[in-house]
């Protein structure tokens, strides 16, 4: 998956019909530890990964991957939190690397990417050739260079590994056929339920 949700648009489709397929950064061990040893010169690393219970052993597990890969000068901590104290964590920046969600009320593509521009979003990123990037989706003159703009902003996000997506989460909303003046966005958020009303 890509890191725009399927909820938003582009020219009124959904963005994941028109945008092509993600391309995740390359696994690639040999390289990694190649990398690891130039950049820690025989020093020791370590750091903390911030989750919530539900992910702590799939998160142990990984980290058992990089300490077989990485060897003794490489450790790591699971960092276990309740939803609350990772979503205040993520948002002052109190974290070196967390497995967070992402939600947005965005209701196209462009708009969600945009939310990133942002200095406080999520990862509290900055970049101003990640800026650039928007500011061409501006002049894009069609729905194609409007999803090639997307593409590469999201692309961008992904290769210098600001946000690597894991999966997304559908949010639904069951109503009542007779409830009448329900306002719901495409990513299943209630917005309004001014003169909502259940018709007998």
């Amino acid at each position: 998956p890509g890191i725009i949700p399927p909820s938003c648009t582009i020219d009124g489709k959904s963005a994941q019909s028109v945008l092509p397929a993600v391309k995740l950064p390359a696994n690639d061990t040999t390289t990694a530890k190649k990398y690891f040893d130039e950049c820690m010169q025989g020093k020791e690393c370590s750091f903390n990964v911030l989750c919530t219970p539900e992910y702590e052993n799939a998160i142990r597990q990984t980290i058992q991957n990089w300490q077989q890969l990485f060897g003794i000068k490489f450790s790591a901590k699971v960092e276990v939190v309740d939803a609350d104290e990772l979503k205040e964590r993520v948002r002052k920046g109190n974290y070196q690397c967390a497995v967070a969600p992402i939600s947005t009320n965005a209701e196209t593509a462009v708009e969600f990417l945009y939310s990133f521009r942002d200095p406080s979003n999520i990862c509290l990123y900055t970049s101003e050739n990640f800026n650039t990037l928007l500011s061409q989706l501006l002049t894009a003159s069609s729905a194609n260079s409007v999803a090639q703009g997307c593409a590469a902003a999201q692309n961008y996000l992904i290769q210098n590994s600001v946000i690597i997506p894991l999966f997304f989460q559908s949010r639904y909303i069951a109503t009542n056929p007779k409830i009448t003046s329900v306002s719901i966005l495409n990513s299943g958020n209630v917005i309004s339920l001014c003169n909502t009303e259940l018709l007998k």
